[in-house]
């Protein structure tokens, strides 16, 4: 499986842009005026484009930065449709935010709210194209 996976040096997000990295070797690392690492940010559209092999499921626990990240990956989500696994608590907005974002790009989507750890504080929306689903009843 080695093979099959790519790792780049870059921050996702919804434009590309030099962004400041809080590299606080926690869980709360992330993008922040104050931080002294810069790092240059990326879109997924850009991207992944010149990767042969679209994405099949994209998956998001980027501390708070999971709605520009997906603004910056909205041709794949219409194009591609992956399943999307994208962590709405960082953000108290981030609730009713994406999953109003994803709907708006493709209806096809089914979403499903799960929460996971302890007391259930780390929710991930969950969308599935219909036709996915289709796949996983037969």
């Amino acid at each position: 499986i080695r093979n099959n996976v790519i790792s780049l040096p870059y921050a996702v997000g919804a434009r590309r842009e030099a962004v400041h990295f809080n590299a606080t070797g926690t869980m709360g690392s992330s993008i922040n005026n104050e931080g002294e690492t810069e790092v240059t940010c990326i879109t997924l559209d850009e991207n992944l484009t010149e990767i042969q092999t679209a994405p099949t499921c994209i998956k998001m626990d980027i501390e708070g930065s999971e709605l520009d990240a997906l603004a910056g990956a909205r041709n794949i989500i219409q194009k591609r449709m992956p399943i999307l696994t994208i962590c709405l608590y960082h953000r108290c907005d981030d609730l009713w935010r994406i999953p109003l974002f994803i709907n708006s790009l493709a209806g096809e989507y089914h979403l499903f709210l799960r929460p996971h750890e302890i007391e259930g504080w780390q929710l991930v929306c969950y969308a599935v194209p219909d036709h996915r689903l289709k796949i996983l009843r037969e």
